[in-house]
């Protein structure tokens, strides 16, 4: 069941009735790594055969253009997956999950998870579902029993932590540096850094990793991803 996702859901659902009406076209599924960007595209490839999904698009090449514009009004779909980007077509944007949402999917995992133990995990992954998955998945049985604390930050083998410290590290060292500014104050917005550093570009580089979402409260702690230059840089306090 993909939780905290109706409204989503609904929009792929009416764009697979479109095309098995002979009026298909094209949809862009938004949300950040973890956001269950996935999970809607597999509704959809189980709904429909006709229908054409694409994950982690990020950009719209003359190919993904053309097959935009070839579904129109036939009886296929086209659905890309993306961190943001829209590129002008119709799209659905898939928002962190509120913590009744996020408490409804921990309970579908763990059913008897106590309930202090759940608002913790709700409150630590911020609205991520993969988030969510992977941290009810590391509780060990003194945690669950409470006999030990909860966890304070996802676990060294998340794919989630993973995707963004490549993503992090892929990035210039000035646009790291940006990164690491808009974790410590997530009050600091795109234009405020922009402004703080005087470097436009390195915020545009830095792009969708300057969501405060993806570095909110404890979860990021104890990674030192590696710069490009060799050397390591550690994460600001609150992430470690």
């Amino acid at each position: 069941m993909l939780r905290g996702r109706d409204r989503q859901r609904v929009a792929v659902d009416a764009l697979l009735g479109r095309a098995r009406a002979g009026r298909g076209g094209a949809l862009v599924v938004c949300g950040e790594p973890g956001s269950g960007r996935t999970a809607l595209l597999d509704h959809a490839r189980r709904s429909y055969d006709a229908v054409l999904c694409v994950d982690d698009v990020r950009e719209l090449t003359d190919d993904l253009r053309r097959l935009a514009s070839d579904v129109t009004d036939t009886s296929a779909a086209l659905l890309l997956a993306t961190e943001g980007e829209t590129f002008g077509l119709p799209a659905v944007v898939l928002d962190p999950l509120d913590r009744a949402e996020s408490l409804l999917v921990l309970h579908d995992l763990l059913p008897g998870l106590p309930a202090a133990l759940a608002v913790d995990l709700a409150d630590l992954a911020c609205g991520n579902p993969l988030a969510l998955v992977e941290l009810a998945g590391s509780l060990t049985s003194d945690q669950l029993g409470g006999i030990a604390p909860p966890p304070d930050g996802l676990p060294l083998a998340s794919s989630l932590r993973g995707r963004l410290l490549a993503r992090f590290a892929g990035l210039p060292e000035r646009a790291r540096r940006v990164v690491a500014l808009a974790a410590v104050d997530e009050e600091l917005t795109a234009d405020v850094l922009a402004r703080l550093t005087g470097d436009v570009d390195a915020v545009t580089e830095a792009g969708a990793l300057l969501d405060p979402r993806r570095w909110c409260g404890r979860r990021w702690r104890g990674l030192s991803p590696a710069c490009g230059s060799g050397r390591t840089r550690s994460w600001p306090g609150c992430c470690r």
